[in-house]
């Protein structure tokens, strides 16, 4: 590891610190050798990403976790890309750069010629935080029981810089995510076993946004299950390209399939189905509306308030949204306005759960 480490290429010229550059103690720290550990395989999923891609790719290979495979997805880039990748093949697995069906057929592809014990996927803009696989590894090398680890995300800039309140793992749990709509795993940083596609199968590629949170609800309706370790592992960066930016409107759609796929999902119990399918969609409801809100979309904020109403006589935020849509876009931009002026008056930042 340490030989890899002062072996691989040298940083671009000012990139200094995390992944680019190590502390000393850890150039000269012992580390254990391969064979007394398990293969961890990592698959990196990429498209025209070669802005942050290097990033990613050192923070990887710099882990002080030696038994490691390295696989890089990339789907036909026309930027800088394959030049980046092919600056650091010798130290990958194996990678391909060629068209593909998909965000979620790349990291299929990954795992379906992985060999780890463990396996995961980092996004190209993405990158994991020191000592990230070695502390995963070691939670669930002691909790056999234990199928999916998880930590904290930091949110970053373009410059890797802390741009947000962090991404906090919760609790794995089916009501959490199928009811409340609440994602419990930070996606960048987690680890599971190789042993729960098996179980499960691959990564449903008809989900365009929601094919990590299908996942997990699909590994808790088989009764796996998470832990969460209360530690930074990974950051996901905010830019105007990440798909979370650009496609709320798939993400509301996905959310209504979900529901529907998992309400009539026999490995749920028929009680489950029936006392909570409609509190389900009423969230979803008020989780659309909350989107187009902050989007100041009137039409699409008034058209997810009236379904909430439609569901229950009783969803009073579902009142205010309808209300507030009637404003208008000017009418919304000033609401927002004097809230985010009372809010800071009166109210401290708080930290939320990430919400997917």
């Amino acid at each position: 590891m340490n030989a890899m480490i002062n072996k691989l290429p040298r940083p671009p010229e000012k990139k200094t610190g995390w992944p680019w550059t190590l502390p000393r103690s850890w150039r000269e720290g012992k580390i254990k050798s391969p064979l007394d550990l398990p293969l961890v395989s990592v698959v990196t999923p990429s498209l025209n990403q070669d802005k942050f891609l290097e990033e990613t790719i050192r923070s990887v290979l710099i882990q002080d976790y030696p038994h490691l495979e390295y696989i890089i997805i990339d789907g036909g880039s026309t930027d800088d890309s394959v030049p980046i990748i092919k600056k650091y093949e010798k130290w990958l697995s194996t990678w391909v750069s060629e068209p593909d069906k998909g965000h979620a057929h790349a990291i299929n592809k990954g795992w379906k010629t992985a060999k780890g014990t463990y396996v995961t996927w980092l996004n190209s803009d993405d990158f994991l935080y020191p000592h990230s696989l070695k502390e995963s590894v070691k939670v669930m090398e002691r909790n056999s029981a234990v199928h999916l680890t998880y930590g904290n995300v930091a949110r970053v800039n373009v410059l890797s810089q802390p741009c947000d309140i962090d991404f906090k793992g919760g609790s794995f749990d089916l009501k959490e995510m199928l009811v409340y709509w609440k994602n419990p795993v930070p996606q960048p940083g987690f680890l599971m076993r190789r042993s729960v596609i098996d179980q499960i199968g691959f990564l449903d590629e008809s989900y365009l946004f929601s094919f990590d949170f299908e996942y997990w609800i699909r590994m808790a309706a088989n009764q796996l299950k998470g832990k969460h370790i209360p530690r930074k592992l990974a950051a996901f960066r905010i830019h105007k390209q990440t798909k979370t930016s650009r496609i709320q409107d798939v993400r509301v759609r996905d959310r209504f399939k979900l529901c529907e796929q998992y309400f009539q999902d026999e490995r749920l119990s028929q009680k489950f189905r029936k006392e909570y399918h409609k509190k389900s969609k009423n969230r979803l409801y008020m989780n659309a509306a909350d989107i187009f809100y902050q989007r100041d979309c009137p039409e699409l904020l008034r058209k997810y308030a009236k379904k909430g109403i439609q569901e229950s006589k009783f969803n009073y935020p579902a009142y205010i949204y309808f209300v507030i849509s009637l404003l208008g876009r000017k009418g919304i931009l000033v609401i927002k306005k004097k809230y985010r002026m009372i809010k800071g008056l009166f109210l401290r930042p708080k930290r939320y759960e990430l919400r997917k």
